[in-house]
């Protein structure tokens, strides 16, 4: 169910009569603000105060504050703000606590958030306290915060938008829907009469799309088509939106080529079975399914959870061995998030389950392809402690790409680089003594 279904999709596939139920609603009184971009640094408009802040070219954080400002000296009630994902919403927090008094609390709330967090922004207020929550769209349509009734829009959200030319998924800010500016709305309204602001005017209002843009025809069909070859459905099922023919096509060309679906007759094999069976792309599925190992699963968690470290992109670093390791608890980072650790820990667990193996966070650190040591030290003709063969991994990692270069084509005597040209039964494990 749904306040602002595309009813006629349903009704065209199902054929059939579209039943409408009024529910309960209390009159909203929408407020439209619409922000304007060459007004980054100078006055704001009037009857909306300024934040201490220093307004950006393109944020809409400031504007967001300079409405929360206005509501909270205008009306009553706890306020909602809708923001399209969680950088914007720390960043409205960060200035919104700079800004308000004491007696008004500030939550976040998106599903990147813990438990706790969530249940604290949910809860109500206490008496003589008011609140401002800062959301993404989970709380659109599946959630009610209690004692909401002035509810802020910005009029943007996130979407994932499948790029063909270079075979990924990425997240992309667009503006909304005119339905889900009616479900936002809706949130002021649900106890007692609300107020609703609109970062946007009322011109742009009635030229948005009417719905959002199905995700079928916009995200990655890799997963879809796994999930349909091991339904054995046909090519003409029938779907509300159809998706479209080029992206399923190269869906299962990729299938294809991760040997997830057969060469001649697209049928499902035994390794896409053990991949529809991990809830991650189909390529990180694959990684787990042939290596079966810890340190396969907790770089799936890596990929395509949210980075464990926080703060400005060029202070983040980009080492991957390096998050394997603070998810590992052999390495520590100040920038490392302690709850996103935890979540990753427990997605790459759930992970091993999933792939029926035992998840130990020590053997994330044994990394395979370096040799053990020896149980024996190897001698060299002459009787002294032979050289190894290939170097040690500390040792190696000291030098620099031109210098592992020249120690393999050279060997110093007397000072003076010469080629190596001695031939003997293994010259690389001889010591100084033999050459």
């Amino acid at each position: 169910m749904s306040a602002t279904p595309d009813t006629e999709g349903l009704a065209r596939l199902l054929d059939g009569p579209v039943i409408s139920s009024e529910g309960r609603t209390y009159p909203i009184d929408v407020r439209w603000l619409p922000r304007s971009p060459g007004r980054s640094s100078g006055a704001p408009k009037k009857g909306r105060p300024r934040p201490k802040q220093q307004r950006g070219p393109d944020r809409i954080e400031p504007d967001v504050v300079a409405a929360v400002l206005q509501a909270l000296s205008d009306d009553e009630g706890d306020v909602l703000v809708f923001l399209p994902g969680i950088g914007e919403i720390r960043r409205t927090e960060r200035m919104l606590q700079d800004t308000l008094g004491p007696n008004i609390d500030v939550y976040p709330l998106a599903g990147a958030l813990t438990l706790a967090e969530q249940d604290q922004a949910l809860a109500p207020s206490p008496p003589g306290r008011r609140r401002v929550v800062l959301s993404t769209d989970i709380a659109e349509t599946s959630l009610t915060v209690d004692g909401v009734r002035i509810v802020i829009d910005s009029g943007l959200a996130r979407e994932p938008r499948f790029d063909p030319r270079s075979g990924m998924t990425r997240l992309t800010t667009v503006a909304t829907s005119r339905a889900s500016a009616e479900q936002r709305a809706g949130r002021a309204g649900r106890t007692e009469p609300g107020t609703a602001y609109r970062l946007w005017g009322k011109l742009e209002h009635g030229t948005r799309t009417r719905h959002r843009s199905p995700e079928i025809l916009q995200a990655d069909l890799a997963g879809f088509a796994l999930e349909l070859a091991a339904w054995g459905a046909p090519d003409d099922l029938q779907f509300i939106d159809p998706p479209p023919a080029g992206a399923l096509a190269q869906a299962r060309d990729l299938l294809t080529n991760l040997y997830a679906l057969d060469q001649d007759d697209q049928t499902i094999t035994p390794l896409g079975r053990k991949m529809l069976g991990l809830p991650v792309h189909p390529r990180l599925a694959r990684m787990i399914a042939v290596d079966q190992s810890p340190l396969a699963c907790a770089i799936a968690a890596l990929v395509d959870e949210r980075d464990i470290f926080r703060g400005r992109p060029d202070d983040v670093p980009t080492d991957l061995a390096l998050r394997v390791g603070v998810i590992s608890g052999a390495r520590g980072h100040d920038l490392a998030d302690r709850g996103a650790v935890h979540r990753l820990r427990d997605r790459a667990a759930d992970l091993a389950r999933r792939a029926g193996l035992p998840f130990d966070r020590g053997a994330l650190n044994r990394r395979p392809g370096w040799r053990r040591a020896p149980a024996r030290i190897p001698r060299s003709p002459c009787g002294a402690p032979a050289r190894p063969a290939v170097p040690t991994p500390c040792r190696e990692r000291r030098l620099s790409a031109q210098q592992r270069l020249a120690r393999r084509r050279t060997v110093r005597r007397g000072g003076r680089p010469r080629r190596q040209a001695r031939q003997g039964p293994n010259p690389a494990r001889c010591c100084r003594r033999c050459q």
